[in-house]
């Protein structure tokens, strides 16, 4: 069967969904497993042995596991550390107050940044920029 035929074969009444999967974590705590879209995530702060997961609707999330444990889970390219103990999602930034050395992410959560992440950060604006003047 050619292609041609296939598409001639093929249901009208049958849409054909092309989606990219979702990416999750799941985390584990007291109250059970909670399935955590990666997008959904505005940032995670450590607190010791514990990582705090804040959501974009204002959820925030506890879990017993280290800030690397968790952010070992998430996109390298959508998520990174402002600070040595917070990783932020970058899709999520709305400015960068140099001055003032942090960050403003939807919402008007502000998180620091370290002077040792700077650099790393000015590396992924620079990136970005690129990114879109490749685009034009």
């Amino acid at each position: 069967m050619t292609m041609n035929q296939f598409k001639i074969n093929r249901n009208i009444n049958t849409p054909i969904l092309y989606t990219k999967p979702i990416k999750r974590i799941v985390i584990s705590n007291n109250n059970g497993n909670h399935f955590i879209n990666q997008n959904a995530i505005l940032y995670l702060r450590s607190e010791g042995n514990y990582c705090h997961i804040y959501l974009v609707d204002g959820t925030r999330i506890l879990c017993s596991k280290t800030l690397k444990s968790v952010s070992s889970q998430l996109n390298k390219e959508q998520f990174v550390r402002s600070h040595n103990s917070i990783v932020i999602n970058w899709n999520l930034v709305t400015h960068i107050n140099n001055s003032l050395d942090e960050i403003k992410l939807v919402g008007g959560t502000i998180v620091p940044i370290s002077r040792a992440r700077k650099k790393e950060l000015k590396w992924k604006i620079n990136t970005e920029q690129n990114k879109v003047f490749a685009e034009q």
